[in-house]
């Protein structure tokens, strides 16, 4: 009995109702998947791994000895005989060599050319090899100024819409502003990756003849986090579509600007995204408080889970 037209249709309707419910059913599946993963990883590590108050990425200060100690071994390959010479001989340390993609400058150091010539016979003496050392040099940080110069040309036709003729203004990332593209760039990956604060920023570009005051870096930056709004809310989205996010409040003091006393306590609100689809993604959020409407405004929308600590703020 052939089907018809409307029966097949129909049947293809709820073919593809039935297909949308088992990728949905899918998609669900994989979110707890990789929750329930994570949640293994958490536990194994806490677990099995010695205790420490210590994260990965946490920088340190102050342990040169320690680095020099342990970056030796890392550093240097020894050269050994066998096990009858092992007693006589000593160990030799063998340098890994400099990587090939940094810039060669060679110094040549050559005899003088009285010395080149043999005192017994006369003869000059002949090139057989070359003995070649690298040492690692770097060149500091140099400013410079770049003039921006823009021909502007005249017109004798007499009408007034032809007068004058230049080039329009290059985009600049703050208009108006004498910081280029890639000093912001500098100050931001020294203050943010390097963690170099803008006061000792500004000690520095003093020490190579350059008054650049940290009220002016601090305006920079401001101006420089505006310029990215859009690369942080992409980031919020791909945080928010995770399973899984950890969050923390973090109480620091902040000394001007907020209309509260110096001593008293403000929050650094940190929300992270581990594992799953993407890259590790983490947002900092600056508030006064601890209340729970701001983590209602972080985490506005999301349907996965939030690991914090005891903070009842979560729960509202």
């Amino acid at each position: 009995m052939k089907k018809t037209h409307e029966q097949l249709a129909r049947e293809n309707e709820e073919l593809r109702k039935a297909l949308l419910s088992r990728e949905h059913v899918i998609e669900l599946q994989k979110r707890e998947i990789s929750y329930l993963s994570q949640q293994v990883a958490f536990f194994k590590a806490t677990q099995y791994t010695p205790k420490t108050e210590k994260w990965k990425g946490q920088p340190e200060l102050f342990n040169e000895a320690e680095l020099n100690a342990s970056e030796e071994a890392d550093e240097v390959v020894f050269e050994t005989g066998s096990s009858d010479e092992t007693s006589t001989k000593k160990r030799r340390p063998k340098r890994k060599p400099l990587p090939e993609v940094f810039k060669r400058i060679e110094e040549i150091i050559d005899l003088p050319d009285a010395k080149k010539i043999c005192p017994h016979t006369g003869l000059a003496f002949r090139k057989v090899g070359e003995e070649i050392s690298e040492k690692l040099d770097i060149i500091p940080a140099v400013i410079r100024v770049i003039r921006t110069i823009r021909i502007k040309y005249a017109c004798s036709c007499g009408y007034d819409d032809c007068k004058f003729h230049i080039a329009p203004v290059p985009p600049q990332p703050i208009p108006k502003s004498n910081a280029s593209a890639g000093l912001l760039a500098y100050i931001a990956t020294a203050k943010y990756a390097d963690h170099c604060p803008l006061n000792r920023q500004e000690e520095i570009l003093q020490r190579i003849g350059c008054d650049l005051p940290r009220s002016t870096l601090a305006s920079w930056m401001m101006r420089a986090g505006e310029l990215i709004t859009p690369l942080i809310n992409l980031m919020r989205d791909q945080l928010l579509a995770s399973p899984l996010v950890y969050c923390d409040e973090t109480p620091l003091q902040v000394h001007k600007g907020t209309g509260k006393s110096p001593t008293s306590k403000s929050f650094m609100w940190v929300q992270a995204k581990w594992g799953g689809i993407g890259e590790r993604i983490v947002l900092y959020n600056y508030d006064p408080t601890r209340k729970a409407e701001v983590a209602k405004r972080l985490f506005e929308g999301y349907r996965g889970y939030v690991q914090t600590d005891g903070y009842e703020g979560y729960s509202g």
